[in-house]
């Protein structure tokens, strides 16, 4: 059994199983050569596997492990890297061209498509990833399931990416808001990887590109949950092939499937992979002495020559020859994997944008009161609030904020609207996470500063910036009537120690009348205990 899905859900496995992290261990590699080796054996029992539901199965877990590289993917300026990848694309093609009868197109775009996995699979030894490492697996996943929609829907093709994209952020804004409501540890990381299985599911289901759903929601998740604190920290590390249980579960899928399929080896493909590992070892070697990266000196030569001839070895022994013969499907799969690799790249700060803009019009949404219970927020109203207004200077900010306990000031108009809040935080130093990075630097009033230069810092701006400069403009307040259970929610969700309350009344124009704070719900339901005792 030699089918062109067979070989493209391997290859997927072996490009994701090679890229895994940490660093692969001596039984990790044999087990996945063993594996490999098993293509050469002839099935005693031969299985007729439903393709259309393995790929079903397989596919979103291996665009998950895809989507951490690509967020993080920054552009190859180096002229050198580039010019070292061409060579191994053009080197690959020319080999294929001169040793077997196929089209001199369609074994360039093999040499294109294998360049690209083999820089994947070299990218687990690099500190970063970069975008000639990615389209490769996207390809084989377009080819693997949408390259039919792509070839007899070409007109139409593009708006189903497209509408699968849009889907992709809705539900990427949505899968962060669940996981924020589940305990962190393995309920949200279970929920991480069945969130990439509903939003392949929903782009095929409404008749759409479910890769591109599943791709765009995945690297919308990944980012916006390390910003809103999904995982421990800003730096995500769950990658599912890092796991592993998850591992294991691959490289038996991958030996099954290699006993599935026969390879008969025959002289020129003998010396096609002779020809390969000397090509790859060219290419490494000219990597190592040019201070790629991606071919650091300090890795022993042996292991980071192994991952790219595994894999190089496997893709000339697995993919069928008569698929070169007609380029057309590969060149449409490399065109639109490209695409999609760019485009989910690029689209991930504007897309945070909206998000950012959909978190801040939520908290500008007025929260009816819909809970019976029996306190409301105007029962625990104990905290007058000492206001200022946007002109008031920074200096006499931090001696309010210094002699109050509840640790943030109300900005209000000489109308008595209110239109920002000023805490502690906000005339501190804060953390700021660079986009698409485990990398942050400290930043004061929204600018990047260096620690030692602190002193000057304020004594120079202190006598420039007021309340209108450095306050929060988007605030989360409650009115009198809310319930009690509502502020407490507020206060949790946002991790606010105070939250300003408004009028109720219709007439008053929302004025201010009051903080509440932690301290004064305390007092109310301890009180009421009292009481109740009493």
């Amino acid at each position: 059994m030699h089918t062109l899905e067979h070989s493209l859900i391997m290859l997927l496995l072996l490009t994701q199983l090679l890229s895994a992290r940490p660093r692969l261990s001596l039984a990790a590699q044999a087990a996945i050569v063993g594996a490999m080796v098993l293509t050469l054996v002839v099935p005693i029992v031969p299985v007729e596997l439903p393709w259309n539901w393995l790929a079903a199965i397989v596919l979103p877990v291996l665009l998950w492990q895809t989507a951490q590289p690509l967020v993080n993917a920054h552009r190859p300026f180096k002229i050198e890297e580039i010019l070292l990848w061409l060579a191994l694309a053009l080197g690959m093609g020319g080999m294929l061209a001169l040793t077997a009868d196929l089209s001199i197109a369609g074994t360039l775009l093999f040499g294109v498509l294998v360049a690209s996995m083999a820089w994947r699979a070299l990218e687990a030894e690099a500190p970063q990833a970069s975008y000639l490492g990615q389209f490769g697996v996207l390809t084989l996943a377009f080819l693997l399931t949408e390259i039919d929609l792509v070839i007899e829907a070409r007109d139409v093709y593009a708006l189903m990416l497209l509408g699968g994209a849009v889907i992709g952020v809705g539900w990427g804004y949505a899968s962060v808001q669940i996981a924020l409501r589940l305990p962190g540890g393995r309920k949200r990381d279970a929920w991480s990887i069945a969130q990439v299985y509903l939003a392949y599911g929903f782009g095929l289901a409404l008749g759409l590109s479910g890769i591109a759903t599943a791709m765009v929601s995945m690297a919308a998740y990944l980012v916006y949950g390390a910003r809103r604190g999904v995982w421990d920290s800003s730096a995500l590390q769950l990658r599912p092939f890092d796991s592993r249980p998850i591992f294991g579960a691959a490289v038996a899928v991958l030996a099954f499937l290699g006993w599935q399929m026969h390879v008969a080896l025959t002289q020129p493909l003998l010396l096609e992979v002779g020809l390969g590992l000397v090509l790859v070892s060219v290419v490494v070697w000219l990597g190592r002495i040019l201070k790629i990266s991606l071919f650091r000196v300090e890795h022993p030569f042996a292991r980071v020559l192994g991952r790219a001839g595994l894999l190089l070895m496997a893709a000339l022994l697995l993919w069928p020859r008569p698929a070169l013969l007609n380029p057309e499907a590969l060149a449409l799969a490399l065109v639109v994997a490209v695409a999609a690799t760019v485009v989910t790249r690029w689209a991930i700060v504007p897309t945070l944008k909206l998000y950012q803009w959909l978190d801040e019009a939520e908290m500008d949404v007025e929260h009816p009161d819909q809970m019976a219970d029996r306190f409301l927020v105007k029962n625990a109203l104990l905290s007058k609030a000492v206001i200022v207004t946007p002109d008031t200077p920074l200096l006499e900010l931090a001696r309010l904020l210094g002699e109050r306990q509840p640790g943030c000031l109300p900005v209000v108009e000489a109308d008595g609207r209110l239109v920002g809040l000023v805490t502690e935080s906000d005339l501190f130093i804060k953390k700021s996470w660079l986009p698409q990075s485990e990398r942050f630097y400290p930043t004061l009033f929204e600018e990047p500063i260096a620690l030692e230069q602190l002193p000057e810092v304020y004594a120079a701006l202190s006598r420039q910036l007021t309340a209108a400069d450095i306050m929060t403009r988007k605030v989360v307040w409650v009115k009198d009537t809310h319930s009690l259970a509502h502020a407490i929610r507020l206060l949790m969700r946002y991790d606010l120690k105070c939250l300003p309350v408004l009028d109720s009344d219709p007439g008053s124009g929302g004025k201010l009348i009051g903080l509440i704070t932690r301290a004064d719900i305390i007092r109310v339901l301890t009180a009421d205990q009292s009481t109740d005792q009493s």
